[in-house]
């Protein structure tokens, strides 16, 4: 864990991963869970996701329950792993399950609440996800029994915003449990990944600087970079861009539309961050209609 005084930095823009934009989706590369309601983004948060030796499952469910102060029933290879843990684990500060569990279609996938709020952000769970306990309890409200649920992985994202073309590279699954492991990761060759770019860039493709693009995967920071020359006039380019999610940790929609703007008009490359000490559930809000 980061010592007292380290800055954190998060990025204050993300691009939305590829999938339904209904219901929840889960990117679990990226650690984080996308709300939508009838198309439009809601709120994102921070996970916690499975370590080494589990995983969750890739693909489309629904939540079948929901439960407050549910109680944990250990699986028999937990229990074989931890002789000690009793056959249930009522409510309470002992409970791993925290205050709120959505269960999943897939059976014993739960999203839910902790007891051990350090463990968001990181790769430290059996194959369910973990979410803040604050952060649980607001959904849990917002989420119906039978609300679709996608899990998606999709470390790389690419995406149009104010005529400029972005990448945001986070670790993939095994650079994310190596660096759960070991504190660092290994750059790794990303198979198919010019084609993908050139795609999304379109008319556009001249402009990708791919050492940009390289540098971007190579140090996987999870903040969207710049990798198109700028121009002086940006109105062409706008008629081919997409509107990924702009998000803002603290500033109201008013001024974080703005910042938004200057930030990527700025000269350096990656999006400004925020440095704050906690992770952070970002409000959303859409870049201005062109």
């Amino acid at each position: 864990m980061p010592g007292e005084g380290t800055e954190i930095v998060l990025p204050k823009a993300r691009i939305l991963p590829d999938g339904s934009r209904n219901g929840m989706l889960l990117n679990l590369p990226e650690q984080r869970l996308y709300f939508f309601r009838k198309g439009t983004l809601v709120k994102s948060y921070p996970l916690g996701v499975f370590r080494d030796g589990f995983s969750t499952p890739i693909g489309s469910t629904t939540v079948v329950r929901k439960k407050v102060n549910p109680s944990w029933y250990p699986t028999e290879s937990a229990r074989r792993d931890d002789p000690t843990l009793p056959a249930v684990v009522t409510p309470g500060p002992d409970n791993p399950l925290g205050s709120r569990a959505m269960y999943l279609g897939w059976p014993m996938y739960l999203i839910h609440g902790t007891n051990r709020p350090y463990g968001v952000g990181r790769s430290v769970s059996r194959g369910c996800i973990r979410m803040l306990p604050e952060h649980v309890e607001e959904l849990f409200e917002k989420v119906p029994v039978g609300t679709p649920v996608q899990t998606v992985s999709q470390p790389v994202k690419v995406g149009w915003w104010n005529g400029e073309l972005y990448i945001q590279a986070h670790p993939d699954t095994e650079q994310g449990l190596a660096l759960e492991e070991n504190g660092k990761i290994e750059p790794i060759v990303v198979p198919n990944v010019r084609p993908k770019i050139e795609a999304k860039a379109g008319e556009f493709a001249d402009r990708v600087e791919w050492e940009t693009v390289e540098l971007a995967l190579k140090e996987r920071r999870g903040i969207p970079v710049r990798i198109t020359t700028k121009q002086p006039s940006i109105a062409a380019a706008d008629e081919a861009t997409e509107k990924p999610l702009v998000e803002s940790v603290t500033a109201p929609a008013a001024q974080q539309t703005q910042q938004a703007a200057s930030d990527s008009a700025a000269g350096p490359r990656a999006v400004a961050s925020r440095s704050i000490s906690v992770p952070t559930a970002s409000a959303a809000i859409q870049p201005k209609a062109e």
